[in-house]
């Protein structure tokens, strides 16, 4: 059993003395964090014998508004202490999700997203988009994608946007050019990059207005930097990309509604100039 998880749970109590029951789910989390990473309220309150209210005020204790907001950073610790091999085998032997299934998986993905972020974080990064003179974003295998997504979006929008998803030493280039009038954003999701979180640190020496979309606000590594947790764990061999995905969309629809006249000059522009390529 990784050790990790327990050290964890450990950490953030605190030294503080908890009720007999939440003592009882702490200690199971502790102790089974194979079986408790990816279960619901009612599984691990049937484990430990207690009712659900109870499993939900145990996260409170923790500091987390319920367990949705508390498995963002739990199932984190988690999967970070895992080798790939063993993250096949987790999902391997427990319930793999086979077609349809992948899909209502991202709903529930979506529900966690949309339960446990605040509106206030889309409108930060989009204000701070919009008042930067360029906007940089970083991410690694996966969740390139996404950000390659992303970048082709706020482009349209006439947004000076770059993404730099290839070897560390292109994204080094790119942050050392970075200053205090730019934004960047780094996702690092799924699996714990100590590249990323080094990119991280040192684009808060360059600006203060550095987020990081991650699994958990646990690898803070500036004051600066403010961590943006996205649910992404799944019960797939793949992360879900869906939550960054719809994450990211948002903070285009917030510039969107911001800039207004702006914006759709901007896309009406870049439509001209599909129609003059032949782009349809």
């Amino acid at each position: 059993m990784s050790s990790a998880p327990s050290q964890w749970i450990h950490s953030q109590t605190s030294g503080r003395k908890p009720s007999r029951a939440i003592a009882t789910v702490l200690d199971y989390l502790a102790e089974h964090p194979q079986e408790a990473a990816f279960a619901t309220v009612q599984e691990v309150a049937l484990a430990t014998e207690v009712n659900p209210a109870t499993v939900v005020r145990t996260t409170q204790f923790l500091g987390y508004e319920g367990w949705t907001a508390f498995c963002v950073d739990y199932r984190a610790v988690f999967l970070e202490d895992l080798s790939a091999g063993q993250v096949i085998g987790k999902i391997s032997s427990t319930t793999p999700l086979h077609g349809i299934d992948s899909i209502v998986e991202d709903a529930r993905k979506l529900q966690e997203l949309a339960e446990a972020l605040d509106i206030d974080t889309i409108e930060k990064l989009a204000s701070s988009i919009t008042n930067s003179q360029r906007t940089i974003i970083l991410s690694t295998g996966t969740f390139s994608g996404v950000g390659t997504q992303f970048v082709h979006n706020a482009q349209l929008l006439g947004i000076h946007c770059t993404g730099h998803f290839g070897a560390p030493s292109e994204q080094i280039n790119a942050v050392n050019a970075v200053t205090s009038e730019d934004t960047i954003i780094i996702i690092s999701l799924w699996k714990y990059s100590k590249v990323l979180d080094n990119l991280a640190e040192f684009a808060c020496e360059k600006s203060s207005n550095v987020f990081k979309l991650g699994n958990s606000q646990n690898h803070q590594t500036s004051s600066v930097l403010e961590t943006i947790p996205l649910p992404v764990d799944s019960g797939r061999i793949f992360p879900s990309t869906i939550t960054a995905v719809a994450f990211l969309q948002a903070v285009l629809s917030e510039i969107v509604h911001s800039q207004g006249a702006k914006a759709q000059e901007s896309l009406e522009q870049m439509e001209h100039l599909w129609k003059r390529f032949s782009i349809t």
